[in-house]
């Protein structure tokens, strides 16, 4: 190591470790390139760190990536190439690349590449056919996502006009190869979703080209936009041999650009020829039907002619059996009226013997309680003794002497007061005293004898 001890200044300090390395960094900040190599020492740290190594014939670098950076998968021995910034670790003092785009480099790791995502996809069922869409058969807005200086926007449109016109295009243009395409396309299908989300089927095609060339449709970010579009797809990349990952996702795949167009809509012939095939079924449809429903009005005729026929017969069974009915109820009605009338005579002779018969006997009766009334017996000279409260006596025990008593006689009451009085057996004959031999006491005590 070199010794200067002329010119050395005391004053100037010499940097830190870390100092060093910042300077050192902030040198090579700008030295962003392109590396090419091939895969060894790939490991993943806690789901979230990516760590390899590149290596060539006579040289090997390490590498850095965030996972959520690396959109391509890749294994031990792909040859690839990154895109980063070179840095030295401070706390390791390590020298590496920080990769932030990692892509397949070559045919062999981008076919390795296509094998790792299909895979991948297949395991989350996004290929499955139970997931595919079916387009409307006449549709009237579509989404069309090319590049407008390629000739598969040309063919699509061409052929799309040659078989129908009137169809209403919402076109994008974007990248379909290049370092762009990726985000260009994605960017395309959210834009036509969420602005035209009433498109009967979203179309992305793209021309023939190299497997390089059709990177883009082999992406998985592009893949997985075009699954989760709410729009029905179509994919037509490449020739019919070239098969994309993007075709494996969409719900219809035309071989090329212009067999979009063909699948999409069907000619004027095509149209005219199925029309005709159609009014032909229809008309021998109708035939049958009206041949079926002839037949069918044919037997209803005949079941209503048997039913009416029987039911005027039976009108008229009925018709004989009523007017039997009414004769023999006129007869009885003729019948019966006679016996009413001779009844109705009989009753009246009966009512008015039975009326004369008890009119005698309440005349008998009147006779009778005439005789019986009291006043009649009164004037025959009885007469009826009762309390001065208006009792009427029927027994000298329910009097004592000093009780005052009243006579009715057949004209007026006598008033009295008992002196004495006997009881009369029923069977005991009464001996009435003499008047002329009763005491003066009794004489005295009857007071008074008032005439009413």
């Amino acid at each position: 190591m070199p010794h200067h001890e002329e010119g050395l200044e005391d004053n100037v300090k010499p940097l830190t470790v870390t100092q060093f390395i910042e300077q050192v960094n902030s040198v090579m900040a700008d030295q962003v390139a392109w590396v090419e190599g091939e895969v060894c020492d790939l490991h993943i740290s806690q789901g979230k760190w990516m760590y390899f190594s590149l290596k060539d014939e006579s040289a090997i670098i390490n590498c850095f990536a965030m996972l959520f950076r690396v959109k391509t998968p890749i294994e031990e021995g792909m040859k690839v190439r990154v895109w980063g910034v070179p840095r030295i670790y401070p706390k390791f003092g390590k020298f590496s690349i920080n990769v932030e785009i990692i892509e397949p480099s070559g045919e062999g790791a981008l076919k390795r590449a296509f094998e790792l995502i299909k895979k991948k996809m297949e395991a989350e069922g996004l290929f499955d056919t139970a997931r595919k869409r079916r387009l409307p058969r006449f549709p009237e807005k579509i989404g069309l996502i090319t590049s407008s200086d390629a000739a598969a926007y040309t063919d699509f449109i061409k052929v799309l006009k040659a078989r129908r016109g009137g169809i209403e295009i919402n076109f994008v243009s974007v990248s379909v190869q290049g370092r762009e395409a990726v985000t260009e396309i994605c960017s395309a299908i959210d834009k036509l979703n969420e602005v035209s989300p009433d498109l009967d089927v979203l179309i992305l095609v793209r021309g023939g080209g190299s497997i390089e060339d059709l990177h883009a449709f082999n992406d998985e970010t592009v893949v997985r936009t075009l699954a989760r579009s709410r729009i029905p797809t179509m994919t037509g990349v490449g020739h019919e041999r070239d098969v994309t990952l993007v075709d494996y996702v969409s719900d219809v795949r035309g071989s090329t650009p212009s067999n979009c167009a063909e699948l999409l809509t069907p000619t004027r012939e095509e149209l005219v020829s199925a029309i005709n095939e159609l009014t032909g079924k229809l008309s021998a449809n109708v035939q049958e039907n009206i041949l079926l429903n002839e037949r069918g009005v044919q037997r209803a005729v005949n079941r209503l002619h048997e039913s009416v026929t029987g039911s005027v017969e039976k009108v008229q069974f009925l018709a004989q059996q009523m007017a039997n009915v009414g004769r023999f109820f006129s007869l009885s009605l003729q019948k019966h009226s006679s016996g009413l009338q001779n009844l109705n005579k009989n009753l009246q002779t009966n009512y008015i013997e039975t009326l004369n018969r008890y009119g005698q006997k309440v005349l008998m009766v009147e006779r009778v309680l005439s005789s019986i009334h009291p006043e009649k017996t009164l004037a025959r000279g009885y007469s009826i003794t009762k309390t001065l409260a208006g009792k009427v006596i029927r027994d000298a025990s329910e009097l004592k002497s000093g009780d005052g008593i009243k006579t009715v006689l057949h004209r007026g009451t006598i008033n009295s007061i008992i002196n004495s009085s006997e009881i009369c057996h029923p069977n005991q004959p009464k001996i009435l005293q003499n008047p002329t031999k009763s005491s003066k006491k009794s004489s005295r005590s009857l007071k008074q004898a008032t005439l009413i």
